[in-house]
């Protein structure tokens, strides 16, 4: 039979081993748990902006993406490394239109930091950058075509793959819930010669669905509220990429 004072004893005795264990490696409660995904600006050699990811779950699916204000979205959707990290190069680029930068991953983590910031004048037609994939791998990611107005839905896609809009310059302006989806692209197409119905000038939005469950991408009128011309929802329904 052991005695209470000698228990006490062994308590503290126990507590005083796991002290000098931590205190040996290193470890403690705090610094055990992951950081915190996060986006830095860094440099890199060759191109003109670079930012890099770190903390993210270990190689997972992130969508990435550039915008400045209203001109056309650059993104993608990419992998990180085994160690959750990602960097992105970016050249062809004004730097004086407002860029954010803006990391999103499916376990519902994002991040967005500013650009450098430089005080120069703002560019009405600024080019369209380019980003390129330094640390990481791009996605392989299935993308579902709606031409707007010939094609209204309903549409299905998996988690993490995308839907691509086109608008013919109808007069309608979709949008779409933040949960259920991100946009990594948006744009204009100038009028070509091929037979496709995207061969037109046009309007283009491509998102990634974040989200399993059942949604929608709204198309209202421009014109709105000025006008009396109704709006349209578009069904989308977001499934497991294992279904």
């Amino acid at each position: 039979m052991i005695s209470l004072r000698r228990t006490s004893r062994l308590f503290v005795a126990a507590i005083s081993a796991v002290a000098v264990t931590l205190a040996t490696s290193g470890a403690s409660p705090a610094n055990t748990r992951s950081p915190a995904p996060a986006l830095k600006l860094t440099g890199a050699k060759g191109y003109r902006l670079a930012v890099a990811g770190s903390g993210w779950p270990a190689s997972s699916r992130v969508t990435f993406r550039l915008t400045q204000g209203a001109f056309p979205v650059e993104g993608f959707e990419l992998i990180t490394t085994k160690r959750g990290q990602f960097e992105i190069g970016v050249n062809n680029i004004d730097l004086c239109n407002g860029e954010m930068l803006t990391a999103r991953d499916l376990a519902g983590h994002s991040v967005g930091i500013p650009g450098p910031g430089l005080a120069c004048p703002v560019r009405k037609n600024p080019p369209a950058p380019v980003l390129t994939i330094l640390v990481g791998q791009p996605a392989n990611i299935s993308v579902r075509h709606i031409d707007w107005p010939s094609q209204r839905g309903p549409v299905t896609i998996r988690l993490a793959d995308a839907v691509y809009l086109w608008e013919g310059k109808s007069g309608f302006l979709p949008s779409a819930p933040w949960k259920s989806f991100q946009l990594i692209q948006r744009g204009t197409t100038p009028p070509r010669d091929c037979p496709e119905v995207e061969c037109a000038a046009g309007f283009y939005w491509e998102w990634v669905g974040m989200a399993v469950g059942n949604t929608g991408i709204a198309m209202n009128p421009r014109c709105a509220p000025k006008c009396e011309i109704a709006s349209y929802l578009i069904p989308v329904k977001i499934v497991s990429r294992n279904a």
